[in-house]
């Protein structure tokens, strides 16, 4: 069986934005997942049946942070318990700000940062989605 793949797409071209600014970033994952309810009961036949509810996406995005610009400041624009609207792109082309998408509202759960021997400074955030995730298969623009 033969793979489908999107024609020129590599990590390196997924792009995040937060609040309208992109993040140099190095990765970023995004887990959705749903409540599971377990309804079983005795007119269930001796299996198991669920049911699911509630949905939420979370997951990390780790980048590259310019601390030159002052190397007292938080991570860019960035605080735990903040709502922000996050872009993952899976494929942005070079040059443009368009390709495949998720769009939400997130609240930052945790921030980590640390330095490398090469003097690399990164840092790292949690989310988890507060309201609907909208995902965009299609070419849709960062709004940046």
């Amino acid at each position: 069986m033969g793979r489908k793949v999107m024609d020129g797409a590599r990590g390196r071209t997924g792009r995040v934005f937060y609040d309208g600014s992109e993040l140099c970033v190095e990765s970023w994952d995004l887990e959705i997942t749903a409540e599971e309810g377990d309804m079983t009961n005795s007119c269930s036949a001796g299996w198991g049946e669920v049911e699911y509810g509630v949905q939420q996406g979370s997951g990390t995005v780790e980048a590259q942070w310019d601390i030159t610009a002052n190397p007292h400041d938080a991570p860019p624009g960035l605080a735990v318990g903040e709502i922000i609207q996050l872009k993952l792109f899976i494929h942005s082309p070079t040059g443009t700000a368009s390709g495949p998408n998720y769009v939400f509202q997130a609240g930052i759960a945790s921030i980590k940062t640390g330095v490398t021997a090469k003097q690399k400074v990164m840092y790292s955030f949690t989310y988890k989605s507060d309201g609907p995730i909208v995902i965009n298969a299609q070419e849709e623009s960062s709004g940046v």
